[in-house]
């Protein structure tokens, strides 16, 4: 069965988006997948719907700092992800000398198999490991030192905003965190600044 995406910022709710923001977590892209489901092997098309979706946020907010820290922080979980399954594929032959298992490899470029000289072929993924560490320090130390601030504005207590939300602009209703899509959450907030500032206006009148 062929996955289905929520592709847009008015198709996915701002409780998903910010799972996906703050777990790193592109399961909850999947429509049907809920809070508790087993995790979805992220796909490459997953990763290109997210970004799409992070630089139309960074439209909507006028915020195109805190969308480049993002894909910075999901850049460094696929070197994790690749740098981990190459590791555990040798550890695991190291301990059941499986050919079957060094298979895995040819997801990453490697292809393996009986008769080839397996020192060798090692010591390629090795190199490649060391490689993607290298990468891992480099991207972690450019997200410490640059985007952390920012990404931290993000990471809010959704429930707690969308009561000050329901307050500052009189709703009247309770909003739905699961139901409320991305770019009407926008709207909202942007909303409420005005009110803000306008309020803020009448009184040093």
């Amino acid at each position: 069965m062929k996955i289905k995406y929520y592709t847009s910022c008015s198709t996915l709710s701002i409780f998903r988006f910010y799972k996906i923001v703050d777990d790193n977590n592109l399961s909850f892209l999947v429509k049907g997948f809920e809070e508790g489901d087993d995790k979805i092997k992220d796909s490459a098309e997953a990763e290109v719907i997210a970004q799409n979706i992070l630089e139309e946020y960074a439209l909507l907010t006028s915020n195109k700092e805190i969308v480049v820290g993002l894909k910075l922080r999901i850049k460094i979980s696929e070197f994790e992800f690749e740098r981990n399954i190459l590791r555990d594929v040798l550890d695991s032959f190291n301990t059941y000398p499986d050919y079957n298992v060094l298979s895995l490899l040819t997801d990453f470029g490697f292809s393996i198999k009986e008769g080839d000289n397996l020192m060798l072929e090692f010591k390629k993924v090795i190199s490649r490991i060391k490689s993607l560490n290298n990468k891992i320090r480099i991207h972690k130390s450019k997200y410490a030192t640059r985007f952390k601030k920012d990404l931290e504005q993000v990471k809010r207590n959704l429930i707690k905003e969308a009561l000050h939300l329901e307050m500052g602009l009189e709703l009247g209703r309770k909003i739905d965190i699961h139901t409320t899509m991305v770019d009407e959450w926008v709207a909202m907030v942007n909303a409420s600044i005005d009110k803000s500032k306008n309020l803020e206006k009448s009184r040093n009148k």
